[in-house]
């Protein structure tokens, strides 16, 4: 998936790419078209198309948050980019972020006040490269909604390149509310999306 944890040969240089030079090879058509595709820590990774279930889950939850939570405290973005630094502009299923004028700019980790992934192919990938890269960047809380076991794991606080906090809610426990730590006035119900 990276080449990031293999050992470098000797003699050998990687270069890693800028969000500049990044959009650049954009904008002349030499990234791939098909499918999405994301920069992370100077990386293009290439994902798998969305499949029904991920589609319908990201847009039933899209729906909860902003039909719960008004603009002025926060915006809620589908699948849109946000810059971390750089290296790094991710475009996360769902981020909620503080209000602001994005019509020239994406938001940066400091704007974000939650994160989510919807992950089932690339549950390894949302684990094992992302959430790192969220941590470093400070994002406070990101959700991993796994569709593979039926269940959210929450990670809060982050230290260096991880989470001193995790929690994982199944979706079949009696009562599987969520609320954010920088939204308390959200909440929603597990049973209100269909991940499992």
């Amino acid at each position: 998936m990276s080449l990031s944890n293999q050992q470098q040969p000797s003699g050998v240089s990687r270069h890693k790419i800028r969000r500049a030079e990044y959009h650049l090879l954009s904008k002349e058509g030499l990234l791939p078209v098909e499918g999405k595709i994301e920069l992370l820590g100077g990386e293009i990774f290439e994902m798998s198309p969305s499949g029904p279930l991920h589609s319908t889950v990201v847009d039933e939850i899209y729906d909860l948050i902003r039909n719960q939570i008004s603009p002025d405290i926060a915006k809620i973005r589908n699948e849109k980019a946000i810059v971390l630094d750089d290296f790094s502009e991710p475009e996360p299923d769902v981020a909620v972020v503080k209000p602001g004028d994005y019509t020239e700019r994406h938001p940066t980790g400091a704007e974000v006040l939650l994160l989510i992934e919807v992950s089932k192919s690339s549950l390894e990938y949302d684990r094992e490269i992302k959430l790192p890269t969220y941590a470093t960047s400070g994002i406070p809380e990101v959700w991993i909604i796994n569709l593979n076991e039926g269940m959210v794991e929450i990670y809060q606080n982050p230290t260096g390149n991880s989470f001193a906090d995790k929690r994982v809610i199944d979706s079949k426990a009696e009562d599987p509310v969520l609320t954010p730590l920088r939204l308390p006035a959200f909440a929603f119900s597990l049973k209100e999306i269909p991940i499992r």
